[in-house]
């Protein structure tokens, strides 16, 4: 899966806190998880002239891996505190050269692919955009009485052995992922939407090689721990 790296060899001197893609190998076939799709140059580096764009849910093979990097913003905003030193979070990649589609070839950063295919490229209403192989909802309690809010508790498979467990009710809602065989780097990718929006820039309250919390859209909490052989997502929102 992915390594984590740093950018200093001293954790208390670090100015950022880096995850390295290579979650893939030469010859590999993977798809745009980027909303807005990925610029494709003639050359490894912003210098060269763009030849082409490949969307989201585009697929690319790749040809080779350039010794050319390149550092993205993941989450630059960080809960400021006098006992806080969370830094922000970037995914430190190279370019690489790849096939599009229609056969031609040009170079591309690699910090958006995954080997999963999105389910959806539009409409995207789900946190998770992968393909759904049970659904099973439970009304906690079908019969309302005066004061009492509609609570239900949602099971739901995905593709790839990924479980969800929600709960929700009136002006909250949870939601427990469990993804098997997965790193944070390549979850942060998968999940990148349904923080990511127009309206709130998520902040980082704290970052290890293990864990991930942020908040995002002002009332939901997000918390990512790499564990044994599994990554766990806890999401919290309130109205």
């Amino acid at each position: 899966m992915n390594r984590i790296v740093f950018s200093t060899l001293c954790l208390t001197f670090l100015a950022s806190f880096t995850f390295a893609a290579d979650n893939y190998k030469v010859g590999d076939e993977l798809y745009v998880w980027a909303k807005s799709g990925l610029n494709v140059r003639t050359g490894a580096g912003t210098n060269f002239e763009v030849l082409m764009k490949v969307d989201f849910g585009d697929k690319i093979t790749v040809l080779e891996k350039t010794d050319k990097t390149y550092k993205l913003a993941a989450i630059t905003k960080v809960e400021s505190s006098k006992i806080n030193d969370t830094k922000p979070l970037y995914f430190d990649g190279n370019w690489v050269k790849v096939k599009m589609g229609n056969g031609e070839e040009g170079y591309v950063i690699d910090q958006y692919f995954l080997k999963l295919r999105p389910f959806q490229t539009k409409n995207i209403k789900s946190s998770l955009n992968l393909k759904v192989l049970l659904n099973d909802t439970i009304y906690a309690n079908s019969d309302l009485g005066d004061g009492e809010v509609l609570r239900h508790v949602m099971n739901r498979i995905y593709e790839n052995g990924i479980m969800c467990y929600a709960e929700s009710g009136g002006v909250w809602s949870t939601e427990i992922f469990y993804l098997p065989n997965f790193s944070l780097e390549e979850v942060m990718i998968l999940f990148h939407d349904a923080w990511d929006n127009n309206y709130s820039e998520p902040n980082l309250s704290k970052i290890n090689t293990n864990e991930i919390i942020f908040t995002a859209h002002q009332q939901c909490s997000y918390r990512l721990r790499q564990m044994r052989n599994f990554v766990k997502i806890e999401i919290d929102c309130s109205c």
